[in-house]
């Protein structure tokens, strides 16, 4: 493509059209084209419908209400089409995060929402429903030295190896309120969007290049007693809360993908250890629940 671009993401150097700053630069052949273009009003023979998007094998759309529409194409291509006054950034956003899970899904890599953290040589993913804090917490991983792998959108491979984290990009997201209990000043933070109080925070200087062996997997949630605990899943809860934690799996539409994910889902539940740490709703314990992962991972 003339005047295209080449970069890294997700383990995969991407060509495309589009300035892209918040991935790092890369090199070599393609393995994915972003590009701009027409999309599809609609996916014929689609399996799934819904309102912002719709799937079948090999193909997914994606609408967003004044910013863009993105068709996914055979994991290798995404071609988007940006509404008149989009914000570029907006369109970035989108792109990067909801649209690259669907692309990871066709490639069938297991997509899971959360962050991922690199710690002696592993790495942990973080997640839980947003809002609960598990960029917040990898934000404080990063303060005390750790890389990070990624951030809300989590690849990760089990079939044919030891199940491992593939990087992201270099950045981290999170909201005002979040980053003024972590005593980071916002003055001189980009909006992650304009009409957001939500900041990106770069992470390049410790940013985890390569792949890391997956060695835990933390669900934060809340409660409303004022204890901070770490409880080790067992049995068919493991099972059970992967797939509550995969990125939009309504994404996944095509059966040996959904094959494909259940394999990667029993291969990691066989043996990664999943964990449910808990937190109280009214403080915030950053500090304290990196100690706790610290403490547990030390003590295997």
């Amino acid at each position: 493509m003339s005047g295209s671009q080449t970069y890294r993401a997700y383990g995969l150097t991407v060509q495309a059209e589009c300035p892209l700053p918040e991935l790092e630069q890369g090199e070599g052949e393609p393995d994915v084209i972003v590009r701009f273009g027409r999309v599809p009003q609609t996916i014929e023979h689609a399996t799934t419908r819904m309102v912002r998007f719709e799937a079948a094998p090999g193909r997914f759309l994606f609408r967003v209400d004044g910013i863009a529409c993105y068709y996914v194409q055979e994991g290798r291509e995404i071609v988007v089409e940006p509404y008149e006054n989009s914000n570029g950034k907006d369109v970035r956003l989108f792109l990067l995060e909801p649209v690259f899970a669907a692309l990871l899904y066709q490639r069938k890599n297991l997509v899971l929402h959360g962050a991922a953290v690199a710690l002696n040589g592993n790495g942990i993913v973080l997640s839980g429903i947003s809002g609960y804090g598990k960029s917040t917490l990898a934000a404080k991983f990063y303060q005390k030295g750790y890389a990070i792998l990624t951030d809300d959108v989590c690849p990760v491979t089990a079939l044919k190896d030891t199940p491992r984290i593939t990087p992201g990009f270099p950045a981290l997201r999170l909201w005002k309120d979040a980053l003024k209990k972590l005593g980071c000043n916002v003055d001189n933070m980009a909006r992650a969007r304009d009409n957001l109080d939500k900041y990106t925070l770069h992470v390049g200087d410790r940013f985890q290049r390569e792949p890391l062996p997956l060695a835990g997997i933390y669900i934060l949630v809340v409660q409303n007693n004022a204890d901070i605990s770490i409880t080790r899943l067992e049995g068919i809860g493991k099972m059970t809360t992967l797939m509550n934690i995969a990125y939009h799996l309504g994404f996944l539409q095509e059966e040996g993908g959904k094959t494909n994910h259940f394999e990667q889902c029993t291969a990691i539940a066989n043996t990664v250890g999943i964990y449910r740490l808990s937190q109280p709703r009214d403080r915030f314990c950053a500090e304290q629940l990196v100690s706790l992962i610290e403490e547990e991972l030390s003590g295997r």
